[in-house]
């Protein structure tokens, strides 16, 4: 992974031993070190993602994104590869290849075939009562647009 400093220039993350930190009443700083100990760069980007433990995924999980296309109100499913889980101190995040980044449903889905949503606690037994459910608050949405007009 390459980290953007504040200059414009470019670490590898991979070269890096250590992150240190410094605060000012503006911003928290990032310090880039490498082995021999000389600075790389520096940045205010949050680097979390560096700094938590990384777990390689079990092959075949993955994450579905949801959605109602508003032209004709039919579901949409997206589904993306899970490749680790990153674990940060509050909770546990997928790595996907392609990060799935929107304000539709997504949701980790289980072995058992189950849905769990990532940004809201709702649990679907499957991809299709998703959808349903979905659809109808969709449709309830459109109507109460409608009729408010």
């Amino acid at each position: 992974m390459w980290i953007e400093c504040e200059d414009g220039s470019y670490v590898n993350s991979d070269k890096l031993a250590k992150i240190t930190r410094s605060w000012t009443t503006k911003a928290e700083t990032r310090h880039l070190i490498d082995a021999a100990g000389r600075a790389m760069g520096h940045t205010n980007r949050d680097l979390r993602e560096l700094e938590c433990e990384t777990i390689p995924a079990t092959p075949g999980q993955e994450i579905v994104r949801i959605w109602i296309d508003p032209r004709d109100m039919t579901p949409r499913v997206e589904r993306w590869a899970v490749i680790a889980w990153r674990v940060y101190p509050e909770y546990v995040a997928p790595v996907c290849f392609q990060e799935p980044s929107s304000d539709d449903a997504e949701f980790v889905v289980r072995p058992d075939g189950w849905l769990v949503g990532i940004a809201e606690a709702n649990w679907y037994p499957n991809v299709e009562a998703a959808q349903a459910e979905l659809l109808a608050k969709a449709v309830r949405k459109a109507s109460e647009v409608g009729g408010a007009a």
